[in-house]
């Protein structure tokens, strides 16, 4: 008896066995044709006259570009007796006093002595310090700020007077410098090297120029003073090294805000960058070449300035345009000096360190409470809005979401387990502060985002995200009540921001429809010239049309909102045929289609904002879609170089198809 239920036992564990294995194969095959499927759709798509249209068309559209008379004339064109213009403005650069400052005060700062530093530190220290006693003497007003910033270059100034290192030499065996010199910069260490035949530098100048600023404090804060000789020594880097201007602007834009005018000192930094990267185009060591997104884009930028030229907005109009104009160059920055992936990878990693920074920041600290951000009437449950160092919950929601899809490539193209982990919970703490903005554009932007990415990184994806709706009404239970009614305020429109955003919107199409060609100008100031007359009852005071696709027809008129489109189209273009061409899961296609991923998001979330109301968010959306521009044309003429060598091969002849 004991024997039959042990052997009934036995066989009914072995048959339950035979089940799950059965339910696991059967569940395996269903994964397996649903995947079948999917690549059968993917396929389809792209070789549907929809995928042509997507991805092969553009490079015919280019070849007509470059096949056009303005292009051959600006590509041929010959000055001065034949020679080059480029050639001629190269020698007279070379040639001029400019150049030859800018090299030896370059050479002079990486051959200088620690130690003269440092006594230019403790007499600038000792300057101030005796300034703000006396100040404080005659005017009874003693600026503590003054004294600890002298204490601080007075302490640092011990190490230095003590070291016999040159600055080149110290930044090379700092183990922090070297890093980023060697694996972030990659920049060139024989030109730090130090040189035994030169000065090192000398104690009158530097003593003389310490004392000087010292003695300035009495008038200006020297934490100003700091800024301004800081500047002066990037700017003299960027003109020996262009790129690092722009790895610079996108590694610390975010910071820029402890500014008391941060868009300014983005200013000021774009522009060393511009003029660090004429000074080596003038001399031959640097190439502009324009493709015909590169002419759009140029395009878009001349009716921006335009758009501050002939304007109703003025003075204020025209300046807005020319900080819109200089930051959109950023583009044509990295398109044309990051020839190598190796810098745009650089640049991506730096962009999702700072980014993971902001978020952290975003997450701890407490946020703000206010009515003209939150309807608390409606959403008094929600609690605070954080805004980071961003200053406005939208424009920090934003500018997370263009960056996000980059730190989640970041994460699936590392090598290390260690650096998947590290770029994982940068991805988590993005997507939290994202949730924390409490920013619902935000939230549809960075949810299309992610879809977005999937699909490209992996079409089978797309049965996740069916299951993900026809399982809603499941897994909307899971969500926070706060979260869901904020998503639901969208459709219901019980939020007052929602209806005062549409109502926005009659007011912006009514000026739309008057002023149709030409637009308003660019900037806030036009627009709020021109709004009032338009204005419907309760949204007077809106400073924007909280829609970016409406704001650029506004002040551009239709030839600015058709010219974006193009852009956008022809971008779209270029990453669709390079993902088509390109191995997918290499990391140069993941960081493409993470870079469509955020400006496709961003321009989500601008349906219901206008998200290049922060000129530093501008500056973010181009440098991102640039970067992935310069990463496809590095990728198409690597293409091109293996096509030729195998037509070379074969005794075939060799298409040069680049400048």
């Amino acid at each position: 008896m004991n024997n039959l239920q042990e052997n009934g036992l036995f066989t009914d564990k072995k048959s339950k066995k035979r089940e799950k294995v059965k339910k696991r194969r059967n569940f395996g095959q269903i994964i397996y044709y649903l995947s079948l499927l999917a690549d059968k759709i993917s396929r389809s798509v792209q070789n549907s006259l929809f995928g042509y249209f997507l991805s092969d068309l553009y490079a015919k559209w280019n070849e007509a570009w470059k096949s056009s008379a303005l292009y051959r004339s600006f590509k041929k064109r010959k000055v001065f007796g034949g020679a080059s213009f480029k050639g001629n403005i190269a020698k007279l650069y070379e040639e001029s006093l400019t150049y030859r400052i800018v090299t030896r005060i370059s050479r002079s700062l990486i051959q200088s002595y620690l130690r003269i530093w440092g006594a230019g530190a403790f007499s600038f220290a000792f300057v101030t310090t005796f300034i703000a006693m006396l100040k404080y003497y005659f005017t009874s007003d003693l600026s503590s700020k003054n004294i600890l910033i002298a204490i601080a270059l007075a302490i640092l100034s011990v190490p230095l007077i003590a070291s016999k290192k040159r600055l080149g030499e110290a930044l090379i065996r700092s183990r922090v410098s070297y890093y980023v010199i060697d694996h972030i910069l990659r920049l060139d260490e024989s030109k730090l090297e130090a040189d035994p035949e030169a000065r090192g530098g000398s104690y009158p100048i530097v003593l003389t120029v310490a004392s000087a600023l010292g003695l300035l404090t009495y008038l200006v804060d020297p934490l100003i003073l700091i800024e301004i000789v800081s500047i002066l020594i990037l700017f003299v880097l960027i003109m020996c090294f262009p790129e690092l201007g722009t790895i610079f602007v996108l590694a610390v834009i975010p910071f820029l805000s402890v500014f008391d005018r941060p868009s300014m000192v983005t200013l000021i930094l774009v522009i060393l960058s511009l003029l660090g990267f004429l000074s080596k185009f003038i001399r031959g060591k640097r190439v502009i070449s324009f493709e015909l997104i590169d002419v759009l884009v140029l395009m878009f930028g001349a009716l921006i300035l335009f758009g501050g030229i002939f304007t109703r907005g003025g003075m204020a109009s025209t300046l807005s345009a020319a900080m819109y104009f200089t930051f959109i160059l950023i583009y044509f920055l990295i398109v044309n000096s990051y020839i190598r992936k190796t810098w745009i990878y650089r640049s991506v990693k730096l962009m999702v360190i700072s980014t993971s920074i902001v978020a952290l920041i975003g997450i701890f600290e407490d946020g703000v409470i206010s009515s003209s951000l939150v309807d608390m009437s409606v959403f008094a449950d929600i609690g605070a809005r954080v805004s980071s160092l961003l200053g406005n919950p939208n424009m920090l929601g934003v500018y997370l979401v263009i960056v996000f899809p980059l730190c989640v490539g970041q994460m699936l193209s590392s090598q290390k387990k260690i650096n998947k982990f590290i770029y994982a919970l940068c991805s988590l703490s993005v997507l939290v502060c994202t949730v924390m903005t409490w920013s619902r554009g935000a939230w549809l932007g960075i949810m299309a985002s992610i879809v977005l990415f999937a699909l490209l990184y992996n079409f089978r994806t797309v049965w996740i995200f069916a299951a993900g709706i026809f399982t809603m009404p499941l897994w909307i239970e899971l969500l926070p009540r706060s979260v869901f009614n904020r998503l639901l305020s969208i459709v219901t429109m019980s939020d007052s921001s929602v209806i005062y955003r549409f109502n926005t919107w009659r007011g912006v199409v009514n000026m739309i429809g008057d002023n149709l060609l030409s637009g308003v100008g660019v900037g806030e100031s036009a627009f709020k010239h021109v709004y009032s007359m338009y204005a419907v009852p309760g949204t007077e005071s809106v400073m924007h049309s909280h829609n970016l696709f409406l704001q650029i027809m506004l002040e551009l008129g239709i030839i600015g909102i058709v010219i974006f489109a193009l852009i956008l189209l022809t971008y779209s273009q270029k990453c669709f045929s390079d993902l088509k061409n390109g191995n997918r899961h290499s990391k140069s296609e993941i960081l493409i289609a993470a870079s469509f991923s955020g400006i496709v998001g961003a321009l989500v979330m601008g349906l219901t904002d206008h998200i290049w109301y922060n000129y530093r968010v501008f500056l973010v959306f181009w440098a991102v879609l640039a970067l992935s521009v310069a990463l496809i044309k590095i990728n198409d003429k690597e293409r091109a170089k293996e096509i030729a060598a195998n037509e070379n091969e074969t005794g075939r002849a060799v298409l040069d198809i680049y400048l």
